[in-house]
């Protein structure tokens, strides 16, 4: 659990998404332009490239207005929800397709031979 309340299994994302906000809030102000936390596409779009830049894998960013229920599959502890500027951001790895094979524990191979055993009594 972090600071708002959400789960957060990694807390360089955390500060990933922070940095990402803090420095959308610089972009803006070197152009004389005012922060508005109302464009959640462009918050969305600079945690996601960040978080993508930062840990080399892809990443799926959700901003949302109030809080929202999410159950998803990540890649790694690639999991964070924090409330920053009004907003209720989610961000977390995108799953790996594997061999789902892999994980699912299977018998010894048959070696095909066949043993007869007599029973006395």
């Amino acid at each position: 659990m972090n600071d708002s309340g959400y789960l957060c299994c990694s807390g360089a994302l955390q500060e990933t998404i922070m940095e990402a906000i803090d420095e959308l809030k610089k972009e803006k102000e070197d152009t004389g332009e005012e922060f508005n936390s109302c464009n959640m596409h462009a918050m969305g779009m600079k945690i996601g490239k960040m978080a993508e830049e930062k840990f080399n894998t892809s990443f799926e960013t959700f901003v949302g207005i109030s809080n929202f229920a999410s159950k998803t599959r990540f890649h790694g502890n690639f999991l964070c929800k924090v409330k920053a500027e009004g907003k209720i951001i989610l961000s977390y790895g995108t799953p790996k397709k594997g061999n789902p094979l892999e994980s699912i524990p299977l018998p010894v191979p048959f070696r095909r031979r066949h043993y007869t055993f007599t029973y006395r009594v």
